[in-house]
């Protein structure tokens, strides 16, 4: 976790956090206390940093299940992209943790990166106070939506085909309603989860403005050239002032052929 970073194009960091026990468990019980054992251990994940001196850090969670690359590397595409465009980008997976369920680790693994990248930001952006910019795309977004309000740093995040995995949990959706920053938000015209992204939306409850897009002839993974460039331009409408308008121009194509 104390991993020096350079300054080359990307570097690969172990970060490790503490895993959650339920309160339920009872560690008089001999069965609990094997499960107490398990999920107390500490939980290793690998993410990606790509450095550089602009004073901001991006952090990108994906869809459940998705690594941290993405398909056809496209979430390292768009990492290069921002980090010569915008500011550092760190790059995390979204997958099951052994001896976990997915709601005792959501929030945890991305809570995990934030504070890594917090306490590394001179070494990551060369600023130790950065500007914090939150994306995540799908049930990645939802763990985005729930731990924002945690981060003064964070006054707007970015929520890219927003859904939930297994249900919106109690925690999640309290996080959720205590967020008082802008939100943007894009999703598919043709999302076939869009029913689990409205619950997203509907807790957002305290959220100073939401600037919602819906992408025309576009489903929940933002496929085709065109969608695709409009996923390499979804942070700079919403973390610059430059970019007012959600579209394909001056894109690129995130999925190599």
């Amino acid at each position: 976790m104390q991993a020096a970073i350079s300054q080359a194009h990307k570097d690969e960091i172990t970060v490790e956090w503490q895993g959650r026990v339920p309160s339920d468990l009872d560690p008089n019980n001999s069965m609990d206390r094997t499960r107490i054992e398990l999920k107390s251990m500490l939980i290793k994940q690998r993410v990606l940093v790509y450095p550089n001196q602009s004073g901001a850090i991006l952090i990108h969670k994906p869809g459940f299940g998705e690594n941290k690359e993405g398909y056809k590397f496209k979430y390292q595409t768009l990492a290069e992209r921002v980090q010569q465009n915008l500011g550092a980008a760190i790059l995390m997976g979204n997958q099951e943790v052994d001896y976990h369920n997915y709601h005792e680790t959501h929030l945890g693994d991305l809570k995990a990166v934030i504070d890594y990248a917090l306490s590394n930001a001179k070494k990551i952006c060369g600023r130790n106070n950065p500007a914090l910019y939150l994306m995540g795309f799908s049930a990645g977004a939802s763990s985005v939506a729930g731990v924002a309000h945690l981060y003064p740093q964070v006054d707007r995040i970015l929520l890219m085909g927003p859904t939930v995995a297994y249900g919106l949990d109690h925690e999640t959706r309290a996080g959720i309603e205590q967020f008082t920053g802008k939100v943007f938000l894009a999703a598919g015209e043709h999302d076939r989860y869009k029913g689990l992204g409205i619950q997203v939306y509907r807790a957002l409850t305290q959220a100073k403005e939401i600037e919602k897009v819906i992408v025309p002839d576009c489903d929940h993974y933002f496929r085709g050239a065109t969608n695709d460039m409009i996923y390499s331009n979804a942070p700079f409408w919403a973390f610059t002032e430059n970019t007012r308008v959600l579209s394909p121009e001056n894109g690129i194509r995130l999925v190599k052929k």
